[in-house]
C-alpha cells in the first residue's frame, strides 16, 4: 500500500487542503480521511459554483453563433439516431471544413458527442448537458414560485 499525497491544489479552489492519507490499494479505498477531504472538496465546489458558471458560459458561447445554433438544432431534431457530417452539410448547406469547425466547437463545449460506426461518424446532442444548461438558466425563475404564463402586454403608440 502506498500513501498518495496530492501535489497541488486545484486553481479554482485555493482554500482546499491537499488530499492526505489516501490509501491506494488497487481496490476500493475504505472510508477515511481521504473521503472526508473529497467530500469537503465537493461541498466547496457546489458552494462556489465557479466551475458550473464556466461550463455554462462555454456552452452559451458555443451556441452564440448562427451556424452552430442551426447545427445543434438539426442534431436535436435527428436525436437519438444522430447525423453524419455529410448529412448535416447537405441539410444546412455548409461547406465541410466550416461544418467540421462548428462541430468541434460544439463538442468542446460538451453539447454534442461523436460516435464512430464503421466508416461513419455520427454526431448526437448531449441532452444531459442541454437540460443542465436550461435548468441553470431557469433555477431562480419567479423567485422560487411556480411560473405562470404572463399575457403579453398590448403595445401602445404615442
Amino acid at each position: 500500500m502506498a500513501i498518495v499525497e496530492a501535489a497541488r491544489v486545484p486553481a479554482w479552489q485555493p482554500s482546499v487542503r491537499p488530499l492526505r492519507n489516501c490509501v491506494n490499494a488497487g481496490a476500493r479505498p475504505s472510508l477515511g480521511a481521504c473521503w472526508k477531504d473529497v467530500l469537503d472538496l465537493t461541498k466547496q465546489f457546489h458552494k462556489n459554483r465557479n466551475m458550473e458558471e464556466k461550463i455554462v458560459i462555454a456552452s452559451l458561447a458555443a451556441l452564440a453563433q448562427s451556424a452552430r445554433l442551426r447545427v445543434f438544432r438539426a442534431l436535436i431534431g435527428a436525436a437519438p439516431r444522430g447525423m453524419t457530417p455529410g448529412d448535416l452539410a447537405a441539410m444546412l448547406d455548409l461547406p465541410a471544413p466550416t461544418l467540421s469547425f462548428h462541430l468541434k466547437e460544439l463538442a468542446h463545449a460538451g453539447l454534442v458527442s461523436a460516435e464512430r460506426d464503421g466508416r461513419n461518424l455520427y454526431y448526437r446532442p448531449q441532452f444531459k448537458r442541454m437540460n443542465a444548461l436550461i435548468a441553470y438558466l431557469t433555477h431562480h425563475c419567479c423567485q422560487g414560485q411556480a411560473c405562470a404564463d404572463v399575457p403579453a402586454r398590448r403595445r401602445t403608440h404615442c
